[in-house]
Protein backbone atom coordinates (compact mmCIF):
# COMPACT_ATOMS: atom_id res chain seq x y z
CA UNK A 1 0.00 0.00 0.00
CA UNK A 2 2.56 2.54 1.24
CA UNK A 3 4.52 1.69 -2.57
CA UNK A 4 1.06 2.34 -4.37
CA UNK A 5 0.89 5.95 -2.78
CA UNK A 6 4.60 6.13 -2.99
CA UNK A 7 4.15 5.46 -6.53
CA UNK A 8 1.36 7.70 -7.56
CA UNK A 9 3.00 10.92 -5.76
CA UNK A 10 6.03 10.48 -7.85
CA UNK A 11 3.93 10.15 -10.99
CA UNK A 12 2.11 13.06 -9.62
CA UNK A 13 5.16 15.34 -9.11
CA UNK A 14 7.00 13.84 -12.54
CA UNK A 15 3.61 14.82 -14.56
CA UNK A 16 3.49 18.46 -12.70
CA UNK A 17 7.17 18.96 -14.19
CA UNK A 18 6.27 17.96 -17.19
CA UNK A 19 4.41 21.04 -18.19
CA UNK A 20 1.27 19.51 -20.29
CA UNK A 21 1.71 21.94 -23.08
CA UNK A 22 3.35 21.56 -25.92
CA UNK A 23 6.09 24.02 -27.72
CA UNK A 24 4.85 26.23 -30.38
CA UNK A 25 5.10 25.67 -33.68
CA UNK A 26 6.80 28.86 -34.56
CA UNK A 27 10.12 27.40 -33.10
CA UNK A 28 10.25 24.52 -35.94
CA UNK A 29 11.41 24.61 -39.06
CA UNK A 30 9.81 24.47 -41.97
CA UNK A 31 8.53 21.16 -42.01
CA UNK A 32 9.44 20.98 -46.05
CA UNK A 33 13.42 21.78 -45.49
CA UNK A 34 13.37 19.68 -42.61
CA UNK A 35 16.40 16.64 -42.66
CA UNK A 36 16.29 14.12 -40.44
CA UNK A 37 19.11 11.79 -38.95
CA UNK A 38 18.33 8.53 -41.47
CA UNK A 39 17.37 10.27 -44.66
CA UNK A 40 20.56 12.60 -44.46
CA UNK A 41 22.45 9.30 -43.55
CA UNK A 42 21.08 7.33 -46.58
CA UNK A 43 21.90 10.66 -48.37
CA UNK A 44 25.16 10.68 -47.57
CA UNK A 45 26.23 7.13 -47.77
CA UNK A 46 24.46 5.57 -51.16
CA UNK A 47 22.92 8.86 -52.82
CA UNK A 48 26.05 11.76 -52.46
CA UNK A 49 28.84 9.71 -54.52
CA UNK A 50 26.81 11.14 -57.74
CA UNK A 51 27.13 14.23 -56.30
CA UNK A 52 29.74 17.05 -56.69
CA UNK A 53 30.33 18.25 -53.23
CA UNK A 54 31.81 21.84 -51.87
CA UNK A 55 31.05 24.00 -49.15
CA UNK A 56 29.55 27.73 -49.38
CA UNK A 57 31.82 30.09 -48.84
CA UNK A 58 31.36 31.53 -44.83
CA UNK A 59 28.70 29.15 -44.48
CA UNK A 60 29.39 25.62 -43.50
CA UNK A 61 26.42 24.64 -45.55
CA UNK A 62 27.26 21.79 -48.39
CA UNK A 63 26.41 22.21 -51.37
CA UNK A 64 26.14 19.20 -53.75
CA UNK A 65 25.48 19.65 -57.46
CA UNK A 66 25.01 16.47 -60.11
CA UNK A 67 28.24 15.41 -61.75
CA UNK A 68 26.11 14.33 -64.67
CA UNK A 69 25.41 17.90 -65.49
CA UNK A 70 29.32 18.79 -65.77
CA UNK A 71 29.43 16.38 -68.61
CA UNK A 72 26.24 18.46 -71.15
CA UNK A 73 27.08 20.70 -73.51
CA UNK A 74 26.04 22.90 -74.25
CA UNK A 75 25.86 23.79 -70.19
CA UNK A 76 22.74 23.88 -68.99
CA UNK A 77 20.25 27.06 -68.50
CA UNK A 78 19.75 26.35 -64.69
CA UNK A 79 21.04 23.58 -62.63
CA UNK A 80 19.18 22.40 -59.31
CA UNK A 81 21.61 22.32 -56.33
CA UNK A 82 21.22 20.30 -52.88
CA UNK A 83 22.35 22.79 -49.84
CA UNK A 84 22.40 20.76 -46.83
CA UNK A 85 22.11 23.41 -43.86
CA UNK A 86 23.60 20.55 -41.15
CA UNK A 87 24.14 23.35 -38.21
CA UNK A 88 20.08 23.82 -38.61
CA UNK A 89 18.88 19.98 -39.73
CA UNK A 90 17.92 21.24 -42.59
CA UNK A 91 18.15 21.51 -46.86
CA UNK A 92 17.37 23.65 -49.47
CA UNK A 93 17.10 22.88 -53.23
CA UNK A 94 18.33 26.23 -55.14
CA UNK A 95 18.59 27.25 -58.48
CA UNK A 96 22.06 27.90 -60.24
CA UNK A 97 22.28 29.60 -63.91
CA UNK A 98 24.64 27.37 -65.58
CA UNK A 99 27.28 28.64 -68.37
CA UNK A 100 28.63 32.15 -68.63
CA UNK A 101 26.54 32.22 -72.23
CA UNK A 102 23.11 31.18 -70.27
CA UNK A 103 22.24 33.93 -68.67
CA UNK A 104 18.51 34.29 -68.00
CA UNK A 105 16.16 37.83 -67.37
CA UNK A 106 15.41 39.09 -64.19
CA UNK A 107 13.16 37.95 -62.45
CA UNK A 108 13.74 34.40 -63.97
CA UNK A 109 11.04 33.24 -65.90
CA UNK A 110 10.06 29.98 -67.30
CA UNK A 111 6.99 29.86 -69.63
CA UNK A 112 5.81 25.68 -70.31
CA UNK A 113 3.74 24.87 -72.85
CA UNK A 114 1.74 21.56 -73.52
CA UNK A 115 -0.98 20.52 -75.90
CA UNK A 116 -3.21 23.36 -76.43
CA UNK A 117 -2.37 25.10 -72.65
CA UNK A 118 0.42 27.25 -71.81
CA UNK A 119 1.94 28.61 -68.76
CA UNK A 120 4.31 31.10 -66.48
CA UNK A 121 6.46 30.53 -63.65
CA UNK A 122 8.32 33.53 -62.19
CA UNK A 123 11.29 33.93 -59.70
CA UNK A 124 10.52 36.93 -58.37
CA UNK A 125 12.91 37.00 -55.16
CA UNK A 126 15.54 34.33 -55.43
CA UNK A 127 15.16 33.66 -51.97
CA UNK A 128 15.40 29.64 -50.88
CA UNK A 129 11.68 29.61 -50.06
CA UNK A 130 11.28 30.92 -54.23
CA UNK A 131 13.83 28.85 -55.55
CA UNK A 132 11.87 25.77 -53.78
CA UNK A 133 8.58 26.54 -55.34
CA UNK A 134 10.33 27.07 -58.80
CA UNK A 135 12.67 24.31 -59.21
CA UNK A 136 9.09 21.69 -57.94
CA UNK A 137 6.96 23.29 -60.27
CA UNK A 138 10.39 22.67 -63.23
CA UNK A 139 10.09 19.39 -62.22
CA UNK A 140 6.50 18.77 -62.59
CA UNK A 141 6.23 20.39 -65.67
CA UNK A 142 9.29 18.34 -66.46
CA UNK A 143 7.55 14.72 -65.41
CA UNK A 144 4.08 16.09 -67.79
CA UNK A 145 6.08 16.55 -70.81
CA UNK A 146 5.77 20.40 -71.27
CA UNK A 147 8.22 22.38 -73.59
CA UNK A 148 9.99 24.81 -71.18
CA UNK A 149 11.37 28.17 -72.11
CA UNK A 150 13.48 30.64 -70.48
CA UNK A 151 13.42 34.56 -71.07
CA UNK A 152 16.47 35.93 -71.96
CA UNK A 153 17.55 39.48 -71.06
CA UNK A 154 16.95 40.07 -74.77
CA UNK A 155 13.58 39.61 -74.21
CA UNK A 156 13.36 36.15 -76.35
CA UNK A 157 12.51 32.87 -75.65
CA UNK A 158 15.03 29.77 -75.68
CA UNK A 159 13.96 26.24 -75.27
CA UNK A 160 15.69 24.65 -71.68
CA UNK A 161 16.04 20.78 -70.78
CA UNK A 162 15.20 19.92 -74.39
CA UNK A 163 17.08 16.76 -73.76
CA UNK A 164 15.51 13.46 -71.95
CA UNK A 165 19.01 13.45 -70.35
CA UNK A 166 19.03 16.53 -68.49
CA UNK A 167 15.49 16.23 -68.10
CA UNK A 168 16.44 12.88 -66.36
CA UNK A 169 19.12 14.55 -64.40
CA UNK A 170 17.06 17.23 -62.92
CA UNK A 171 14.12 15.09 -62.22
CA UNK A 172 16.91 12.81 -60.35
CA UNK A 173 18.26 15.82 -58.63
CA UNK A 174 14.99 16.56 -57.20
CA UNK A 175 13.91 13.39 -56.08
CA UNK A 176 17.12 13.08 -54.32
CA UNK A 177 15.83 16.23 -52.42
CA UNK A 178 12.63 15.30 -51.63
CA UNK A 179 13.56 12.12 -50.32
CA UNK A 180 16.12 14.13 -47.72
CA UNK A 181 13.42 15.65 -46.48
CA UNK A 182 10.64 13.22 -46.34
CA UNK A 183 8.62 14.49 -48.30
CA UNK A 184 8.70 11.64 -50.67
Amino acid sequence: MKKNILFNILWLLLAACHGGGQQPEATSPNPSYRTTAPSLLFFRNMRSSFYEQTEQPGTRIELYRLRKFNRLKPAPVLVPVIANNWLEDEAYLLLEQGGANNRLASPITIKWLSEGDTGVYRLERPTAEGQYKLALELNESIQAGHQLQALAPDSTWAPIFEGSDIRSYFTTTARDYLRLTEAL
